[in-house]
């Protein structure tokens, strides 16, 4: 029963966007049918919200996406990323292993390069 619930609410959510809402009120109805489809009232909903906010693994995550983020800017501005490729090009003369190499280098970023 419940999975139906998730599924009614991620419906609303991608009606909402149809719509050409916002992301933020389509995440905000969602949320909404969520605490009526789940029974969770004002408060506990509060508590849920501030624990999930202030909790050691959510910290934990966004700061090494800051640490990522901050490390790409570096190697981005002093040109390392262009260099990286210009040497995995000198390396491998398979431009198609070098795609697929630098493919996986750019998605363990947080933004492409």
């Amino acid at each position: 029963m419940e999975l139906i619930k998730v599924i009614v609410v991620f419906v609303a959510i991608l009606v909402l966007l149809n719509l050409k809402l916002p992301l933020f009120s389509g995440m905000l109805g969602g949320t909404v049918l969520l605490l009526i489809f789940f029974g969770i009232g004002i408060p506990e909903f509060g508590d849920i919200a501030f624990r999930s906010v202030t909790s050691w693994g959510t910290l934990e995550v966004v700061i090494a996406l800051y640490v990522i983020t901050l490390l790409q800017r570096m190697l981005e501005k002093r040109k390392f990323l262009t260099l990286a490729q210009e040497s995995l090009n000198g390396l491998m003369k398979d431009r198609r292993l070098n795609a697929a190499f630098a493919s996986i280098f750019i998605g363990m970023m947080p933004s492409a390069a």
